[in-house]
């Protein structure tokens, strides 16, 4: 505004004829003539002198993801670099960073606890960090050494942003403290094959599919499907033959335990579903008869990760039926002619590939 004011002015001294006075006389006695009107603010932007600099653009920060930017060597540690990039994902909130930025981070060749990580902006501006006492459970050192990597790359790019010099040290383990640890889920699928016996009337081949919800680290809720069938089975001195199916859904909840990475559970749940049995070549005839089937069902189950994405299982359950059941056959007036006792108590050994989402 100022700037255009003066503008206004010089073009309002450039129209005066040379020499010309704008004071009167005091001797014509001659009043002085009147001010010329203030200039009316103006909002047009004054125009550059000539050979001015313009300022430059704001600088177009590159960015690239973190997957690229993070190398890690595990050493003797448990750690495992898809799952801790997608840690620090976490904790940053965001999968892309600085182009210039580089972390490395080196896991002890001897010490399963000793780690240590440098964030290298180039032009030798580096920072290195050496953890001598990292946590022994391999998702607690995942999860504290990711929170540690975040909080220097932070203090990276607001260097790079501000040009200030970085600062001389990486975040104390005070300042870890302070920021709180991101909710934990896990959400994962899990495919078993299994064998089976004293569930049917003989050991039979058996598949559970599942899904598992974890909001805690120590409790794992699980949902899931399962189905066996066995055929070929026979009744004491009876012609005739008969199969049994068995199709249950499975409710189970699950305490976990880790140990590096090694996951042990110990669940509890029950099992709903239908129990029938299908009859050939009976003197009475033959018929499908499908019964309501309850169960209690509890186990242990040892899961090995391979990958931050993928885990290896085994399981054994012991599974209780609430109710006894019998397998007959009636003859052409009805009389009995066969029974066979389904097992009072039922045992499941499996084993399957657990995914994880998240």
């Amino acid at each position: 505004m100022l700037a255009s004011a003066a503008v206004i002015a010089a073009f309002l001294a450039a129209a005066q004829p040379a020499g010309a006075q704008t004071t009167a006389d005091p001797a014509a006695g001659q009043p002085p003539p009147p001010a010329p009107p203030a200039a009316a603010p103006s909002s047009v932007p004054a125009p550059a002198a000539p050979g001015a600099a313009t300022p430059a653009p704001p600088e177009v920060v590159p960015m690239r993801s973190l997957d690229q930017a993070v190398q890690v060597e595990a050493g003797a540690t448990c750690l495992d670099p898809d799952k801790l990039i997608r840690r620090i994902e976490r904790w940053l909130g965001r999968d892309r960073i600085d182009a210039r930025i580089k972390v490395d981070v080196h896991g002890s060749a001897s010490d399963p606890r000793a780690v240590s990580f440098t964030i290298d902006r180039g032009a030798e501006r580096r920072a290195k960090r050496t953890i001598l006492d990292a946590p022994a459970e391999c998702d607690q050192l995942h999860s504290a050494l990711a929170l540690s990597i975040a909080l220097a790359i932070d203090a990276s790019d607001a260097e790079g942003s501000t040009g200030q010099p970085p600062p001389p040290e990486l975040p104390s383990d005070e300042a870890l403290l302070e920021r709180p640890a991101p909710r934990y889920f896990r959400l994962a699928a899990a495919l078993f094959g299994h064998a089976s016996s004293g569930l049917l009337t003989d050991v039979a081949a058996a598949v559970t599919a599942r899904l598992e919800l974890g909001l805690l680290p120590w409790l794992d809720l699980r949902a899931g499907m399962f189905g066996s069938r066995v055929g070929g089975q026979t009744l004491p001195v009876v012609s005739g033959s008969f199969a049994v199916d068995l199709l249950a859904a499975r409710l189970d909840a699950c305490a976990a335990h880790s140990l590096g990475q090694l996951r042990l559970l110990s669940c509890a749940g029950g099992m709903a579903g239908s129990f029938r049995t299908e009859g050939q070549g009976f003197s009475g005839g033959s018929r499908t008869e499908p019964n309501r089937w309850f169960a209690l069902v509890g186990g242990v189950e040892l899961q090995a990760e391979l990958a931050s994405w993928l885990a290896l299982a085994v399981s054994v359950d012991l599974v209780v039926p609430l109710q006894k059941r019998s397998i007959a056959a009636a003859g052409p007036t009805g009389e009995l002619e066969g029974e066979r006792q389904v097992p009072p108590l039922g045992v499941l050994v499996g084993a399957g590939p657990v995914f994880r989402f998240f």
